[in-house]
């Protein structure tokens, strides 16, 4: 494998890092072997091909396509509307003057934009698509368009993208490999969308680049943390704030030393620059058969895998945490890399990996409550020396990660973990997407109709981190508003599935589909209604907290007197409902009541009032002009309201993969 010699130094001054910055940043078109699908017809001799952003972005092609119809459905949580209020913050939030750079909005008083971070655009780019199948919308499909297009003229023909400005991030001129690998994430899912073969071309580019930069120490290789490679092969720094490109704390860092803990960089997270390099180098050999990405994916993870990345735990000697997934840390590092160890175990059928993952799994559990999808921010605070409020605050990074995680695990057959899904979801994940406006205003005292107001608006949807109570950092957070989203694509894809005449429902929340429609009446009533347009067979996943004993199941026909009544056999945690035809209803019945239970979080006991698996209450509250969670009430009543609305069906589902 091939190595750039790779430096950090005081040597590079800033100027000269722009003037190259300028340089390779107007070059002409890219170029690279590949399959040869974009730019240019293959050549037979195998000469390049010519790589043009224009030749493979196409407006048409990424417009929503699918079937709109008019439905009375419960007004329940439905995913798709988040969906849109994501779409909103999203392509809001990108900044056209700065490259589509992504700004965040504290909203603790007067609302005033952050300096936008181009370390966002590309998970935007790669989140957007799977939120426009959800919901059909095309609400600034041009801004989605556009962005896309200014991150592509970054790729440069050394399969880098490198960042166009200074700002807080990487250093004009640098590429940094996460970036990279999420830029690559985006392209799958453009490539999903539209079914474009030319995607395959750029993101055999950027997976080459990434991969022959990775720095090798012996069997091992890694990317030093939250560092930002030149042209010529040296590292710098990222720009924290108002300090000085490549200095951190003011101190230089050397970027190219092995870390042999995790809690190296700024944000004390060394496992950061490897998951996402992990995945994406499965992903690129599942795409091409590369067997040097799958390598690379090999080296990464024996890095991960070193002894002191891991957390001790009680017994280290006779059963180590290094074997076993025990870890501490800042949580969304955590969440984010089970997926990785994931995406590299079932490519290359690991068993050691998949029940490391297991464990991994269940140890991120043990850190938090479940129940409510409630996470720390950071965990072991004490012997990490981190502030006291990470412990009180949970991340929706980490949440969005952590659904992703259970769906894929799920999907893995290493276990049944919807249930996991549909505690997060519908609880701390949802209730930390900022959607209540006249809640916005009143806490950072703005008038309807002011022009603080329409920044307001703009950044609905966006997600910030919260108490079990409260929101106590009042900013639309651009990390936390790309990645939540990610959980929630990944619970909605998995709310019903459908092959081979199959349609398996595993989660009891809102969505229409092209095989089966769900309509969830909970938690007001426990009553699920799904409306069979192509199944023969439906596989109907009971949840955890129902009793199997006590449901009743009956499928009515068009054009028939009565419902029949069924008693369809069980597989596992699934009803098998056989012998469907086209429109028939199947309405799924069983008793929902509430259960209170206690639960510390940060040293503080709470009470928590659940009705099936949503939390309808918890105290005790924070009083005072705050941006309050859980504010459930209407969830205790046992009729569900109804709603008129249009539904949409889409045509390009993103299917799921490395993450």
């Amino acid at each position: 494998m091939h190595r750039r010699k790779a430096l950090i130094g005081m040597g590079t001054a800033a100027a000269s890092l722009r003037a190259l910055a300028s340089e390779i940043l107007n070059a002409k078109p890219v170029s690279a072997v590949g399959p040869g699908t974009s730019g240019s017809a293959p050549k037979p001799d195998g000469s390049r091909v010519t790589l043009r952003p224009e030749d493979v972005l196409d407006k048409e092609a990424i417009k929503p396509k699918g079937q709109w119809y008019e439905a009375t459905v419960p007004d329940t949580l439905d995913l798709a509307e988040a969906a849109k209020l994501a779409i909103n913050v999203q392509t809001n939030s990108m900044d056209p003057k700065l490259f589509y750079a992504v700004q965040g909005l504290p909203f603790n008083g007067t609302p005033k934009l952050q300096r936008g971070t181009w370390n966002m655009t590309p998970k935007n780019a790669r989140t957007l698509p799977t939120l426009r199948a959800m919901c059909g919308s095309d609400y600034n499909l041009d801004v989605e368009y556009e962005a896309m297009r200014a991150l592509m003229n970054g790729i440069q023909k050394d399969g880098l993208m490198y960042y166009p400005f200074d700002g807080n991030g990487f250093p004009r001129g640098t590429s940094y490999p996460q970036s990279n690998a999420t830029m690559m994430f985006a392209m799958r899912n453009w490539y999903r969308r539209d079914g474009n073969p030319a995607w395959l071309d750029w993101i055999d580019l950027l997976a080459k680049g990434t991969r022959r930069v990775a720095l090798i120490r012996e069997d091992r290789a890694f990317y030093p943390p939250q560092c930002g490679v030149d042209p010529q092969g040296q590292w710098h720094l990222w720009i924290n704030g108002n300090e000085p490109p490549f200095v951190h704390k003011g101190r230089m860092w050397d970027c190219t030393a092995e870390p042999h803990n995790d809690t190296v960089g700024d944000e004390g997270a060394t496992r950061a620059e490897a998951n996402r390099a992990i995945g994406v180098m499965v992903m690129h050999y599942q795409l091409t058969g590369d067997q040097e990405s799958l390598d690379m994916a090999e080296r990464i993870m024996r890095f991960v895998m070193q002894p002191g990345i891991w957390a001790e735990n009680s017994d280290e000697k006779r059963y180590p945490g290094y074997e076993h997934g025990i870890w501490s840390g800042h949580f969304h590092n955590g969440t984010q890399g089970l997926s990785a160890f994931l995406d590299l175990g079932v490519a290359t059928n690991n068993d050691y990996l998949k029940q490391f993952t297991r464990e991994y799994y269940f140890d991120i559990q043990r850190n938090g409550i479940t129940r409510m999808g409630w996470y720390p921010a950071w965990s072991s605070l004490e012997a990490h020396k981190m502030p006291a409020i990470l412990g009180e605050l949970t991340e929706p990074c980490a949440l969005g990660d952590f659904c992703v995680d259970a769906a894929k695990m799920s999907d893995a057959g290493l276990g049944d973990f919807w249930d996991d899904v549909d505690f997060t979801v519908r609880n701390h994940l949802i209730e930390q997407q900022v959607s209540n406006l006249e809640a916005m205003r009143r806490v950072a005292g703005v008038q309807p109709g002011s022009e603080s107001d329409t920044l307001l608006k703009q950044f609905l949807g966006g997600f910030a981190a919260a108490s079990p109570t409260r929101f106590k950092q009042l900013t639309i957070a651009p990390c936390c508003t790309a990645n939540g989203p990610q959980g929630i694509y990944n619970a909605w894809h998995g709310i019903t599935r459908f092959d081979g005449g199959v349609a398996t429902v595993n989660l009891f929340l809102n969505r229409a589909s092209a095989w089966m429609d769900v309509d969830s009446y909970l938690p007001y009533e426990g009553k699920v209604v799904l409306h069979n347009k192509q199944a023969r067979t439906a596989m109907v996943r009971i949840p955890r907290w129902v009793n199997a004993e006590t449901i009743t199941c009956k499928v009515e026909h068009p054009g028939s007197a009565a419902a029949r009544a069924l008693n369809p056999p069980r597989v596992g945690n699934y009803l098998m409902v056989e012998g469907l035809r086209a429109h028939d209803k199947i309405v799924v019945e069983f008793p929902v009541k509430e259960e209170t239970n206690h639960y510390t979080i940060d040293g503080l006991k709470y009470t928590v009032v659940f009705k099936g698996s949503t939390v309808v209450d918890i105290s005790p509250r924070d009083v005072g002009n705050f941006y309050q969670v859980y504010e459930r009430a209407a969830y205790r009543e046992n009729k569900a309201p109804m709603r008129q609305t249009k539904r949409f069906v889409t045509d390009q589902l993103i299917a799921l993969g490395a993450f």
